[in-house]
C-alpha cells in the first residue's frame, strides 16, 4: 500500500498515534487509569525542545507512571535495505531512553506528572516508568542492545497481558519486570531433527 499510495500514506502516518493512543485506553480506561489524548514535549531548562513523549499511562490506583514512545517497526520489509533502515529506526528509541531519563533525574513519578500537568494520583516514592511499544512483534536480530532503563514491548504482548492477566495488582510495574530491556526471549526447544518431504524427494536437517 506505501508504494502504491504514497502521498496518501504520507499525509496519514502522522495520525497512527491517536489510534494508537486510542488502543491503549481501550485496555488502561477510566477511571483508574489516565491516558492523555496528545503526546508531550519535555524541554530543557534552556526551554528548547528535548524530545517527545508519544503517550504517557497514570495508574491513580497504585501511583505508577508509565511514559511511552511508541514505534512503528513494519512486519514487511521489500529489501534487506529496507528493512535496515527499520531496524535502525527502531533502535532510535535507545536515544529517546537517555534523554528521557536525564530529563526526569531522578524526580519521582509525582513530581514528573505534575511537570507533565497529568494531575493527581501518581506516587510521590516510584519513578516513572519507561515503555517502549512498538506496534507490531518485529524482533530484528538478538545482537542489538535495548536499553535496560526501559521496558521493551510489543503492543500484543500488552493485550495479552491485560486480557489474561486482570487480576495483576500493578500491571504497569508488571511490564517494566518482565520486559526490562526487552526481557527474555521464550524458552525454545530445538528439534533433533527436522524432515521436508517435496514429491519424491526428502531433505532432512539436523539441528544442533
Amino acid at each position: 500500500m506505501p508504494l502504491r499510495h504514497a502521498h496518501d500514506w504520507d499525509k496519514a502516518v502522522d495520525g497512527r498515534e491517536v489510534y494508537f493512543r486510542r488502543d491503549i485506553k481501550l485496555h488502561f480506561g477510566e477511571p483508574r487509569f489516565l491516558v492523555p489524548n496528545r503526546g508531550m514535549k519535555l524541554r530543557r531548562s534552556d526551554g528548547s525542545h528535548l524530545t517527545d513523549v508519544d503517550a504517557a499511562i497514570l495508574d491513580r490506583e497504585t501511583g505508577s507512571l508509565a511514559l511511552v514512545q511508541l514505534k512503528w517497526p513494519d512486519v514487511y520489509g521489500l529489501s534487506p535495505t529496507e528493512r535496515e533502515s527499520k531496524r535502525l529506526n527502531f533502535l532510535k528509541a535507545n536515544e529517546w531512553v537517555d534523554r528521557v531519563a536525564g530529563w526526569v533525574a531522578g524526580r519521582s513519578a509525582k513530581q514528573v506528572a505534575k511537570a507533565l500537568g497529568l494531575g493527581n494520583g501518581a506516587s510521590d516514592s516510584k519513578p516513572p516508568i519507561f515503555l517502549v511499544i512498538p506496534r507490531y512483534t518485529a524482533r530484528f536480530t538478538l545482537n542489538d542492545r535495548l536499553d535496560d532503563r526501559a521496558a521493551w514491548v510489543a503492543w500484543p504482548e500488552v493485550v495479552r497481558m491485560r486480557i489474561e492477566n486482570k487480576q495483576v495488582a500493578d500491571p504497569l510495574m508488571e511490564l517494566e519486570c518482565d520486559f526490562r530491556g526487552g526481557g527474555p526471549l521464550a524458552p525454545y526447544d530445538l528439534p533433533e531433527e527436522i524432515a521436508y518431504r517435496l514429491h519424491q524427494l526428502e531433505v532432512r536437517v539436523l539441528v544442533v
